[in-house]
């Protein structure tokens, strides 16, 4: 074979094997795959080209995922988590028996939010990392709609758990933040950021040591070794300051962040809560932006070391600042971590602090129960053009034990050496003959043979290695059991300790008590000596008693007579107790909604008080600002009048000064006259003077030139006093133009003090009918409060008298008690003298009775009764119903309609039933609705007793008959054949009076009826 092309298809061989490659086997098979399951769509079939495509390719992608493992390959066990992406669950391989812990992820969501959806990260961290302290990936696959993570499965629980069931000692906190350290320390060799730090990603195993878990936010740094990301990834109380600015996209930030994350875990796992909680959001992410002043240690935890809060400040600082910031060795060397115990180098064979109790590989105690979601997943639409949904997901495929291709590889090696041998001994056979080729084929399956066995001799020598190793992991379990164990028994033994000092203490206290009840004893024994006297000195007084009782057994037959008047009496107060019991419970219920009514009252009565003073609060705040306008309003009168006063005054000013102009404006041009009439005297008196002739008279010059000089000097004394007026008038007119302007502003002000006297009037006139509304609403309140207080009065003497009535009727109760106790005893003598001892049985209601003659004013007001209560006006039938007009001022709810029934001044009318107390608006019974259920007690007023008397002859019944028939005449009853107009009467019609007994004194017990006691006498 041409030598370049081996070398290229060794490089493409490579390629394939290569799991981190994307040109590797699983990448080239999910592509197959992932093309179907795009184009396999009926608005794309259409295309011809697909068609071919899918015609040859479809069985080849099916007997992929057949072949390929798949969901169908793990048994379903439980449901341990749920998250925004998809959900986890408790998984058995079918074929190995394993337990694994199977991440769900939606591709449809990982579409929609492709900006938070890190699962490439997550995969290649579990899959390559390689490191113990990491959950590691054992398979990656998918399907049209989600994709699959194969993973360890933690029984542990995550540290959420741990720390709700122990309070975490600083100890406990030193071990954990060490391998969470170490974790981290993986994390960033690899050239990735967690981002998501916090104790529901640490997970424990089964042997208690941790392993970091959820890498979906991870990111991988750039070259410099920062994140430029304007997306804040994380949760809240874990987030770091510089991640929270890159949200605006100002900063950038690197592996440090997990680190600040490390220090808000100590924090809680110490403390019991994070360092930067608030009740907001808002407030949470304040206090992080401004942790060099938020960060406090509380001062009731007083078990946390200096070392251990140096650690955390130097965890949460800035991140210029930050430890770790570095990598994870100056973490290491911090003091926080000294102790005797263990390294950051032996932490792996340590014991940890807790170690899980299992019932098995599959044990989930340590996880919540959740529910498993029925509700429809939500998938791709149904595309109408090519789109591609399943492209992105092309080589996510990962298998951890597939081997299979190196291994045709490694064996494809040696029959190829073996096949060059064999060619250059067919060459040699040419030259050295049969004999050589002989032993070269001799030699060729002689290594052959010793191939098979060194690989047969590789595999078992595998084989016995990975259970070694299982071994091994079996026996470093089994101590770490044994040492969990030696605790416990320690920490028992502790208890015994305890328990026995406890048990001491007890015992002395026992025998403390056993001294006491000696002495008590002692003491009872000589009361009891005490006691025994005295009970013979009451032997004593029986003897003599029970002769008394004899001589009152004489008297007693005397009074057998009396008795019998006095069961009748019984019978009849019998009846009245049970009238006064009833009426003491409608008392009681009255009391009751009194007592309600008095609270719900004394309540509005409060409220109307605290609205009083907030009113009279109000009011005076009224009257103050009343007080302050009025003031106000003198005060703005009052700048009026002054306005008015200084406007009329400058007016006045104005025509004054207009006065003097006028006057300085005549006298200007006056004397400007006068100027012009001087200069036109000199020009004459110059030209007379050019005209005079030299002989004239001296003189007369003279005095001309002294009447010159004296005009000259008038003129200028004219010209001066003109140019003092025109500067006076300039300054005048400047004045006047000023005043003018305070005029107008004077008026503007002047209408802006109207407008607000005005607005201020209007408001006051307001605020008056305000505090006029205020006053009739507060007498009004007052008159209700009033009104309301006289009702309270009312009723607490209603309750007053509601209560002397049952002290009353309590009284007569324990009377009629201890009467009926002494008449008791009497019942019984009289009863061992009875002739038969019948049973009787009331089993029906049946037949009438009719009172005595002297009973019929009693009968005729019991009836009466009935008769007021039965013909009440407004009663109304309806369905079985007597249903009585009443209003409800307390809460009550209608039995047809959710409507309210009830007001506390204006309610609504209502119906209620004097039956079954059913209780329904009036409207329903007017419009004739069909919502109201029929009454639920029913009773025949019609309803009497038979008596059953079982005996044991003929002879015995006609005894009875004629005793009771005797007894029934002396009582003044009738027979039931004859009408006293001598009609004779159906046996099925009543033989009593008009009077019946209501239906809450109709006797349900099998005994006789209240005249009993008659009938007994009678035998």
């Amino acid at each position: 074979m041409d030598p370049n092309r081996l070398s290229k298809l060794k490089e493409l061989e490579k390629k394939f094997l290569d799991p981190r490659d994307v040109l590797n086997t699983d990448c080239l098979l999910d592509s197959i795959q992932a093309l179907i399951g795009d184009c396999d769509h009926p608005a794309i079939r259409r295309m011809k080209n697909v068609e071919l495509f899918l015609n040859r390719y479809d069985g080849v992608s099916s007997k992929i995922t057949n072949l390929r493992i798949k969901p169908d390959d793990f048994t379903l066990i439980k449901v341990i988590g749920r998250g925004a992406f998809g959900q986890v669950q408790l998984v058995r391989n079918k074929n190995t028996d394993k337990v694994y812990a199977m991440k769900l992820l939606s591709k449809y969501e990982m579409i929609k939010r492709s900006d938070s959806a890190f699962f490439w990260e997550e995969r290649d961290i579990m899959a390559h990392s390689n490191s113990e302290w990491i959950v590691q990936l054992h398979f990656a696959f998918q399907d049209s709609k989600y994709l699959y993570m194969v993973m360890d499965y933690m029984p542990g629980g995550d540290l959420v758990n741990l720390m709700s069931n122990y309070d975490v000692p600083e100890k406990w906190a030193r071990f954990y933040c060490a391998e969470v350290v170490l974790a981290l320390e993986a994390i960033h060799r690899m050239g990735f950021v967690h981002r998501d730090v916090k104790p529901d990603n640490m997970l424990l195993d089964a042997s208690g040591h941790l392993k970091l878990a959820d890498f979906g936010t991870c990111m991988k740094v750039d070259s410099d070794g920062l994140i430029r990301s304007d997306v804040a990834v994380g949760t809240p109380d874990y987030i770091s300051p510089e991640v929270l600015k890159s949200q605006s996209g100002e900063g950038v930030y690197g592996k440090e962040c997990d680190y600040w994350s490390v220090g808000v875990f100590l924090y809680e796992m110490l403390v019991g809560d994070t360092p930067f909680y608030a009740e907001s959001l808002v407030g949470t992410y304040g206090k992080i932006m401004d942790h060099k002043n938020s960060l406090r240690f509380p001062d009731d935890v007083d078990d946390i070391s200096d070392k251990a809060k140096d650690l955390i400040k130097k965890f949460l600082s800035d991140r210029t600042k930050r430890l770790g910031r570095n990598g994870a060795e100056e973490v290491k060397r911090h003091p926080f971590f000294e102790n005797d115990q263990w390294t950051f180098n032996t932490i792996r064979e340590c014991v940890p602090p807790v170690v899980p109790d299992l019932n098995g590989d599959d044990d989930t105690s340590n996880f919540d129960d959740i529910e498993i979601d029925d509700s429809p997943d939500e998938n791709f639409p149904q595309p109408k053009a090519f789109v591609g949904n399943h492209l992105p997901f092309i080589g996510f495929t990962y298998s951890k034990d597939y081997q299979l291709l190196s291994r045709v590889a490694n064996s494809s090696n040696q029959p190829r050496d073996i096949t060059d041998k064999g060619s250059s001994s067919e060459n040699n056979n040419n030259k050295l003959g049969a004999e050589q080729a002989l032993k070269l084929r001799q030699r060729l399956e002689e290594l052959e043979s010793k191939y098979q066995a060194v690989v047969r001799e590789l595999d078992s020598t595998t084989r016995m290695q990975e259970l070694m190793s299982n071994e091994h992991r079996e026996l470093e379990k089994q101590a770490a059991l044994l040492r969990h164990e030696l605790k416990e028994a320690q920490r028992k033994h502790e208890n015994e300790l305890e328990n026995k000092k406890k048990l001491e203490s007890s015992l002395f206290e026992t025998r403390k008590r056993l001294e006491d009840e000696q002495n008590r004893r002692t003491r009872e024994q000589t009361s009891n000596q005490q006691v025994t006297d005295r009970i013979s000195t009451l032997e004593k007084q029986v003897g003599e008693l029970n002769e008394k009782l004899k001589a009152e057994s004489d008297s007693h037959n005397k009074t057998r007579r009396q008795f019998a008047d006095a069961n009748l009496n019984l019978v009849n107060k019998e009846q009245a107790i049970e009238d006064l019991m009833e009426r003491f419970s409608c008392l009681q219920k009255t009391r009751d909604q009194l007592e309600v009514e008095i609270s719900s009252l004394n309540s509005i009565v409060d409220n109307e008080r605290s609205g009083r003073s907030q009113e009279a609060k109000r009011s005076l705040e009224l009257e103050k600002q009343k007080v302050l306008l009025q003031n106000e309003v003198e005060r703005l009168s009052d700048k009026e009048k002054h306005a008015v006063e200084e406007s009329r005054r400058l007016a006045e000013e104005v025509v004054r000064l207009e006065k003097k102009g006028a006057s300085l404006d005549y006298e200007l041009r006056s004397m400007t006259q006068k100027y012009h009439a001087e200069v036109d005297s000199h020009t004459q008196t110059k030209r007379a003077k050019a005209g005079l002739r030299e002989e004239e008279n001296t003189e007369e010059v003279k005095g001309l030139q002294n009447n010159l000089i004296e005009e000259k000097s008038a003129r200028q004394n004219a010209e001066c006093l003109a140019e003092e007026k025109e500067r006076q008038l300039s300054m005048m007119a400047v004045d006047l133009r000023q005043l003018q302007q305070q005029i107008s502003k004077m008026e503007s002000e002047l209408k802006q003090e109207i407008e607000k006297n005005k607005s201020l009037s209007n408001l006051l006139e307001n605020e008056g009918a305000k505090k006029a509304v205020l006053h009739l609403e507060m007498a009004n309140m007052s008159s209700e409060v009033s009104l309301l207080k006289s009702r309270e009065r009312q009723l607490s003497r209603d309750v007053e008298s509601a209560r002397e009535t049952i002290k009353n009727l309590e009284e007569s109760v324990i009377r009629y008690k201890q009467m009926k106790s002494s008449t008791d005893s009497q019942m019984r003598e009289l009863q061992d003298q009875l002739e038969t001892e019948q049973h009787f049985s009331v089993l029906y209601a049946g037949e009438g009775e009719t009172k005595r003659p002297e009973e019929a004013s009693s009968v005729a007001e019991m009836s009466s009764l009935s008769l007021t209560e039965t013909s009440k006006p407004g009663l109304l039938h309806h369905k079985g119903h007597e249903l009585l007009p009443i209003s409800f001022h307390m809460p009550t709810t209608c039995e047809v309609c959710p409507k309210p029934m009830w007001h506390m001044f204006k309610p609504p009318p209502a119906l209620e039933c004097r039956r079954c107390r059913i209780k329904v608006h009036r409207d329903h019974l007017e419009k004739q609705e069909e919502g109201i259920a029929p009454c639920k007690v029913n009773y025949d007023s019609n309803a009497a007793k038979e008596i059953l008397i079982m005996t044991p002859s003929t002879e015995e019944q006609q005894l009875w008959v004629n005793r009771l028939s005797k007894r029934l005449k002396a009582a003044g009853f009738r027979p039931n054949s004859h009408n006293p107009d001598g009609t004779r009467v159906s046996p099925r019609e009543s033989t009593r009076s008009a009077f019946r007994p209501s239906s809450s004194h109709i006797q349900k017990s099998s005994t006789l009826p209240g005249n009993n006691g008659a009938l007994r006498n009678s035998k």
